[in-house]
C-alpha cells in the first residue's frame, strides 16, 4: 500500500505486510487507515503518519469494503 500526497501527486511512504487489499477508508482526522483485507478475513489499522500497521480485526470471509459513520445523539 503506498501513501500519496493528492495535492503534489508523490508517495510519501509504502506500508509493508499489508497482503492484496480490497478496500480502504480514512479516518475523518486523516491520521489513520482501516484496510480490509479480503484473503485473511481482517480489517487492518494503518498509522498514515509514520506507514505502520497497529493491529489487525478479524471480521470474518471475505471483507470488500469498511466505511465510516457517525453515531447518532452525539
Amino acid at each position: 500500500m503506498h501513501v500519496v500526497d493528492v495535492r503534489t501527486r508523490q508517495v510519501l511512504r509504502t506500508v509493508s505486510g499489508l497482503g492484496p487489499l480490497r478496500g480502504v477508508s480514512i479516518a475523518p482526522d486523516s491520521r489513520t487507515a482501516f484496510v480490509t483485507l479480503g484473503e485473511e478475513g481482517a480489517v487492518a489499522v494503518v498509522d498514515l503518519r509514520d506507514g505502520t500497521v497497529k493491529g489487525r480485526q478479524s471480521v470474518g470471509a471475505s471483507p470488500d469494503g469498511v466505511a465510516f459513520g457517525t453515531a447518532a445523539g452525539r
